[in-house]
C-alpha cells in the first residue's frame, strides 16, 4: 500500500490531461496565426481614385482621405505637374502614385507617413550623394 502512493497512475488516468493539453496548444498556435493575418490585413490599404483632367492637388487630398498618409510638396513645383485622367480601383500606395507621376516632371519619396513630392532631378541628387 505505501508503494502505491509513489507510483505513476496508469495511463488512462493520465490521457485526458495530456488530450487536453494538446488542444491547448492547438488552440494556441491557431490564435496566434489568426492574429498576424488580421496585422496583415490592416497595413494594406486599397486606393480607389477616378477622374477626367483632375489636378495632382486633388488627388493628394483623394488619397489622403483614404489613407493614413500626408502630402509633403512645394506649392509652386506642384504648379508645373499637368493634370491627369486616371482610373484607378483597388490598388495599393505605390501602384497609384507610379500612375500619377507618369509623365510628370515630379517624383515622390514615401518617408513613414509622409509622401514627399519634389522635381525628378532633386531626387537623383539626393542619391548621388
Amino acid at each position: 500500500m505505501y508503494l502505491t502512493a509513489f507510483v505513476k497512475p496508469p495511463l488512462r488516468q493520465r490521457f485526458p490531461l495530456i488530450q487536453m493539453l494538446r488542444i491547448m496548444k492547438l488552440i494556441t498556435l491557431l490564435l496566434f496565426a489568426l492574429c498576424l493575418q488580421v496585422s496583415a490585413r490592416s497595413y494594406s490599404q486599397k486606393i480607389t481614385i477616378s477622374g477626367k483632367n483632375i489636378s495632382l492637388d486633388q488627388v493628394f487630398k483623394i488619397i489622403e482621405k483614404q489613407t493614413n498618409y500626408v502630402f509633403f510638396f512645394d506649392e509652386e513645383g506642384l504648379r508645373q505637374a499637368k493634370p491627369i485622367t486616371i482610373n484607378i480601383k483597388k490598388a495599393t500606395l505605390t501602384e497609384a502614385l507610379t500612375l500619377c507621376f507618369d509623365g510628370q516632371p515630379l517624383g515622390y519619396n514615401i518617408v513613414g507617413n509622409t509622401i514627399v513630392i519634389s522635381r525628378k532631378n532633386q531626387f537623383a541628387e539626393v542619391k548621388k550623394l
